[in-house]
């Protein structure tokens, strides 16, 4: 038998929907997500990712990071996920089992009984998903923490606030990757001190080239706008077409190899890296929008050997996708990097009002 790729989501869940029609009752339960702010009312999103494999046990595994269960054409290899064992795999498992018990009710299966065929356009990109190799362990010895957070109507990140603990005491880089972001002026002014201690800070983001959710691209820019004024040392690095990066005098040589114009990835990563030896990474964006309505789970992790791996990474994808953003008007909406009219509904923002 052949082995069928998956390029579509919903591809992916009416396949899982039906083998597990044919499960017993007892073996196999779904159950959807569906939360509000005790408070205001409003949805809460889960965006934790985890796989975990006998979460019980003391030989627990977990799949931990910013991808989603369906790889995709647009971010191809621009993702960051972590595969952890032992105790912090079972912290991993403990995020599953509150959203778990959170919910009492399970969704009625017969919508899932019909056939499902995927979109045509789509089964040409079938041959370009290809299974993950085989990797041994990159530190055995790393020591790894979990903090999950919980949003409210209070605002409260714990991730973030564990991060900017961090970079009050970085020596000597600091390296931040974001799929979705809007840069807090808290952030900004802690990478500003960053920079005054001779600290190299390197921030990697979308811009409207790759981003797959343009809403948010308006308060994203202008958040770097305001950053570059308050920390105008930091380098900011975002995706431009391959024809942008051809002439643009900040591009990588690696940048410059495309023969025909073509779009970048989408950067889905979600890590940052701390004097070459600190890591942060899992499903978390720095985006205001996570403290009021998204649960995140984010690991930390002391081990050079996955601070070096991050790092590569970052560079990596920094030469082959972009440009350096050298002035805060460069930001604006409408410069040529976010949308000029694009606003945001409520539950997103916006958080710059002034503009």
């Amino acid at each position: 038998k052949t082995r069928k790729s998956f390029t579509n989501g919903l591809d992916l869940l009416q396949e899982i929907m039906q083998r597990a029609l044919a499960v017993p009752d007892d073996k196999y339960q779904v159950r959807f997500w569906c939360a509000r702010d005790a408070q205001d009312g409003y949805r809460i999103k889960n965006h934790s990712k985890c796989a975990v494999f006998d979460g019980k046990n003391e030989s627990a595994v977990a799949f931990i990071g910013g991808s989603n269960v369906v790889p995709t054409m647009e971010s191809g290899d621009a993702d960051c996920d972590m595969i952890v064992s032992g105790p912090v795999a079972t912290e991993v498992g403990g995020t599953f089992d509150h959203l778990w018990d959170c919910l009492d009710t399970e969704p009625s299966m017969k919508e899932f009984e019909q056939e499902f065929s995927p979109y045509e356009e789509e089964k040409k990109l079938e041959s370009a998903i290809n299974l993950l190799p085989h990797q041994s362990w990159l530190d055995t010895n790393a020591t790894v923490a979990l903090l999950r957070s919980n949003p409210s109507s209070s605002g409260e990140d714990v991730i973030l606030r564990q991060i900017l603990g961090v970079i009050a005491t970085a020596e000597e880089s600091v390296y931040m990757v974001m799929g979705h972001c809007n840069f807090p002026k808290p952030l900004a002014i802690a990478l500003s001190g960053a920079c005054k201690r001779g600290v190299k800070v390197k921030l990697l983001v979308n811009s409207l080239f790759s981003s797959d959710l343009r809403v948010n691209q308006r308060d994203m820019f202008l958040s770097l706008q305001q950053l570059l004024h308050i920390a105008p040392d930091v380098e900011v690095w975002t995706t431009a077409l391959s024809s942008i990066r051809q002439e643009h005098p900040t591009s990588d040589p690696v940048g410059r190899t495309a023969t025909t114009d073509s779009s970048p990835p989408f950067l889905h990563a979600k890590f940052t890296v701390i004097d070459n030896k600190w890591s942060a990474a899992g499903s978390w964006n720095v985006w205001t929008r996570a403290a009021y309505h998204e649960i995140e789970h984010e690991l930390f992790i002391e081990s050079t050997l996955v601070a070096e791996a991050l790092i590569a990474k970052f560079e990596k994808d920094r030469k082959s996708t972009s440009i350096r953003l050298l002035h805060a008007d460069e930001c604006l909406p409408g410069a040529g990097w976010c949308p000029s009219g694009c606003q945001l509904c409520q539950q997103y923002g916006p958080f710059f009002l002034n503009i």
